[in-house]
């Protein structure tokens, strides 16, 4: 970590700066921040054209869409943050004696980290959504329910800014970070293994015929529960 002071107030960022000496006698550095560079000029460009690809794709549910769209979109803060990062590495924006340059590099090393932690939560989102098309798998299909999404983003993205806001202000030690995320990441493995054993039964028992009397069949059912199973693949070869 790195500290940044600012008055009286000590920041902790996530940043490491390479030492001028290395900057100057070393050009792979150099290299890596223009090939950084041109890469997210790319994405930057690239990015609304996904957006918009997206919202006439008819492969996925609204919901997953949005979601995603959202996480398209939000990259642009980290874009940003990126950039002003990339000029502290590179010595062309100087902390020292400047307040505002400080504030500007704290600003954006958070942004940057709440992007981080964003990015960090998508599949545990993917897998929130699934859960909530297996709640309501008789009808998920033809009724929107954007409130679905909006809650997931809303409660991912405040509990990305809440955990980037409290690491810079020093709350944490980098070993509570490791712990945090290790354990979201095993509660959404278990998730992801249950619904999709779940899910997997439930077809299985559908295409033989030995669904319990309770349960209606329809072909909305076994619809919905093949489209979750498929959903679930692509999460496995994402994370894989």
């Amino acid at each position: 970590m790195l500290l940044v002071n600012i008055e009286e107030y000590n920041f902790f960022v996530l940043i490491i700066k390479p030492t001028p000496e290395m900057l100057s006698s070393n050009a792979i550095f150099w290299i890596l921040y223009v090939v950084e560079f041109c890469a997210l000029l790319f994405a930057f460009c690239t990015v609304p054209k996904l957006v918009r690809a997206l919202e006439k794709t008819p492969l996925y549910h609204k919901n997953l869409i949005r979601i995603t769209q959202a996480y398209f979109l939000f990259f642009y803060a980290g874009f940003f943050s990126r950039i002003v990062i990339i000029l502290f590495q590179a010595n062309m924006l100087d902390i020292k004696g400047n307040p505002v340059y400080a504030g500007l590099l704290v600003a954006a090393a958070t942004v940057r980290l709440s992007f981080t932690n964003f990015l960090g939560l998508f599949l545990p989102c993917v897998v929130a959504e699934r859960l909530f098309a297996s709640r309501y798998i008789v009808d998920y299909e033809k009724v929107s329910r954007s409130w679905i999404s909006t809650t997931i983003l809303v409660f991912t993205i405040t509990l990305s800014i809440f955990f980037a806001t409290t690491i810079v202000l020093g709350f944490y030690r980098i070993n509570t970070i490791v712990l945090v995320t290790f354990i979201i990441h095993i509660v959404y493995v278990i998730l992801y293994i249950y619904l999709f054993r779940r899910d997997f039964s439930k077809l299985r028992a559908i295409n033989r015929g030995v669904c319990r009397r309770r349960i209606a069949y329809t072909l909305s059912i076994k619809y919905q529960l093949t489209e979750n199973l498929r959903v679930l693949k692509v999460n496995s070869i994402v994370t894989s």
